[in-house]
């Protein structure tokens, strides 16, 4: 067994270089997540990505080591921790700082690079009051000092995958089939067992596993892989809340008050060219895409089903782009639509559509050319979309 997951990392080190180890939080209403910028990357340049209602999703660090990673960790203050972590091939093992964020003026480094033989954070790490941390290491969950030393810190009678802080009073265990909810000396709160399911088909690549889970307000939300699906555990009901098309697979969630983000990606041990991320939020019964792409005509009929009777267009596709992004919107019906470029001054670049379309989603393309064929430069643009009397807009960033 042992041999096994020795040659299974190795294979994931090489051949899923374009996919992320990371995770996803909430905080002060922006979400961040861990990717690799640009997507698909093949050297691996870790992004630390944020989106929130007002500018959409944009990278917010990007790490100048190949073959690197972020993780990141709430704290009781109203910040959250994040580590960097990159492989050196010169001491063939990994190295890692970690930072605390207050604000994007207040970035601390806490911990300078010090060797990682555990991979520190990868399954989730936890900040303790007196300054040290609780992180899971499959399938012990360790403890690393100021010092960075590293000890057990509980022996947990079953494997542990992953761990998450919920509060200062609680935090979640994820096993191989199990979730708990936990205080910091240990103690069973909660327990949730014999969740994965019998799959109808073959398992996907890295098998019927659940990949990540939160607890919020007595909800446990579940990143089902094997199935594909987002599912809701209230007490003793279990409810699928959204399936994801083939080839996309769930892998982060987060829940913050009554709202559910949930990060799906395309994953190929064997293609690095054709990755597709995909950020969905949940809120009250509805679920939109907010990053990403529709994954095909099957999608597109499934949104329409969910998307209210308003009109509503949606943040750009790359954003930042270069050299060409992708915009969609939804029509509540048929009508006369003026899509609109914008730059920072308020002047006029581009004019998208200006015709009658069909009600439903619709996408438009612009590549970054003006009304004169000529090129923009980078920078911040705004795209305006008018239907039925009714006009929306967005940021996007172009970048050279």
């Amino acid at each position: 067994m042992q041999k096994f997951l020795i040659a299974l990392i190795l294979f994931l080190n090489i051949t899923l270089i374009a996919h992320p180890t990371g995770n996803l939080i909430i905080n002060n209403n922006k979400v961040y997540w861990s990717y690799v910028y640009p997507v698909g990357d093949p050297d691996h340049h870790a992004c630390i990505m944020v989106w929130d209602e007002k500018d959409g999703a944009r990278p917010w660090i990007i790490s100048e080591y190949s073959g690197s990673d972020w993780m990141m960790s709430p704290s009781s203050e109203g910040g959250f921790y994040f580590v960097e972590r990159y492989y050196d091939a010169q001491i063939q093992n990994h190295r890692s700082r970690i930072f605390y964020y207050e604000s994007d003026t207040d970035i601390k480094e806490i911990m300078s690079w010090f060797v990682d033989e555990y991979h520190f954070g990868e399954g989730g790490f936890i900040p303790t009051e007196n300054g040290n941390f609780i992180f899971a290491k499959y399938p012990y969950i360790l403890y690393m000092n100021s010092d960075g030393t590293f000890n057990n810190w509980i022996d947990w009678h079953k494997p542990v995958s992953r761990i998450r802080y919920i509060n200062d009073e609680s935090f979640l265990i994820k096993g191989d089939s199990s979730i708990w909810i936990v205080d910091y000396n240990g103690k069973n709160l909660n327990e949730w067992s014999n969740l994965i399911e019998p799959l109808d088909s073959d398992p996907p690549f890295l098998g019927n596993r659940i990949f990540d889970a939160d607890f919020n307000d007595g909800d446990l939300w579940i990143a089902y892989w094997g199935k594909r699906r987002l599912d809701l555990i209230n007490g003793n009901a279990r409810e699928v809340i959204k399936t994801f098309n083939e080839p996309f697979l769930p892998h982060a969630v987060g829940a913050k008050g009554d709202k559910v983000f949930i990060l799906t990606s395309t994953i190929s041990p064997y293609d690095n060219q054709q990755i597709l991320p995909n950020l969905w939020k949940y809120e009250n019964n509805f679920s939109e895409l907010i990053w990403g792409e529709p994954t095909g005509i099957n999608d597109v009929e499934s949104e329409n089903k969910m998307i209210p009777n308003r009109l509503r267009i949606y943040q750009n596709f790359p954003n930042p782009f270069n050299p060409s992004t992708t915009i969609k919107y939804f029509l509540p019906e048929s009508s006369v639509v003026n899509i609109t470029v914008f730059n920072s001054a308020g002047e006029k670049v581009a004019s998208l559509i200006n015709s009658f379309q069909s009600k439903g989603l619709n996408l438009v393309e612009w590549n970054g050319i003006d009304e004169h064929g000529n090129k923009v430069s980078s920078g911040i643009y705004f795209y305006r979309i008018e239907s039925g009397g009714k006009a929306l807009i967005k940021k996007m960033l172009l970048i050279k």
